[in-house]
């Protein structure tokens, strides 16, 4: 990291840090391909709202989703196990 992104410092910085710093800040930058353009559209969009805490009644909404007897086959691990077989195989194919 390059320290503090100001005015007197970005020189430092290279352009993919800033771009990285931009996409954190949900910026908009599909049409900037210099520093300096990056640089400046950081430092004018406002920062974003740090998020709300959790609350209890937040946390029991989602122990509702929780449930020890749930089938494989609902969820998303099952998705992804069916996903990875068949890649395997396929990997399996092409060499042999």
């Amino acid at each position: 990291m390059c320290g503090p992104l100001l005015e007197d410092t970005y020189k430092t910085c290279n352009v993919k840090t800033i771009k990285q710093l931009c996409e954190w800040k949900h910026c908009k930058t599909e049409t900037l391909r210099r520093k300096k353009q990056f640089f400046e559209v950081h430092q004018t969009t406002p920062e974003l709202p740090l998020p709300e805490p959790w609350t209890e009644e937040d946390k029991s909404e989602l122990q509702q989703f929780l449930w020890v007897d749930m089938s494989l086959q609902e969820t998303h691990l099952c998705v992804a196990a069916k996903q990875m077989d068949v890649a395997t195989a396929n990997n399996l194919d092409r060499r042999g």
